[in-house]
């Protein structure tokens, strides 16, 4: 009998290393090395609090830190993601990610696991008509926390001259 070997643990899979930025290094690394990558998915992570009760900014981001290494465990690809917690109007704490390495189509296990465990997840794709902005970047950009998984150097390639993602206003 023959079986794929599980991936083996990266440096960047534990939640206590990830890499993050804030105040004016996350203004830059917004403008000048995020946006110009080609992202495709545009994913929004929601909490339903009849499940998880209460979330805080840690708590938001570790499990979307979770989330977005069981996608890419789960897709069997080395996917490249960012994602910043942000504070509704309500008050209640959500995540929004960026995603590359795979279409939107196939996030539909991944999504599914995220709601059975935490909720309510919306996956759109990432257009070059549409320039969707990250909704994220009006808090994090300023003053809030980006994390972003350490497979970003495999996509040096695909960087474009142009904002692919308009991150900043």
């Amino acid at each position: 009998m023959l079986t794929t070997r599980w991936p083996v643990m990266m440096p960047g899979d534990d939640v206590r290393r990830r890499h993050r930025l804030r105040g004016k290094a996350l203004q830059d690394a917004w403008i000048h090395f995020l946006g110009p990558l080609p992202w495709q998915s545009f994913v929004t992570l929601t909490f339903d609090p009849k499940r998880v009760y209460p979330v805080n900014c840690a708590k938001a981001g570790r499990e979307a830190f979770t989330w977005c290494n069981l996608a890419a465990r789960t897709l069997r690809c080395p996917l490249g993601w960012v994602y910043a917690p942000e504070r509704s109007r309500s008050g209640q704490w959500h995540v929004h990610a960026l995603i590359m390495g795979t279409s939107p189509e196939s996030l539909t296990v991944p999504a599914a696991i995220w709601r059975l465990r935490n909720g309510f997840t919306d996956v759109q794709p990432v257009t070059g008509r549409r320039r969707i902005t990250l909704y994220t970047t009006k808090a994090a950009a300023l003053t809030g926390e980006v994390v972003w998984s350490d497979t970003l150097g495999r996509y040096r390639h695909a960087l474009r001259d142009e904002v692919t993602v308009s991150l900043h206003p």
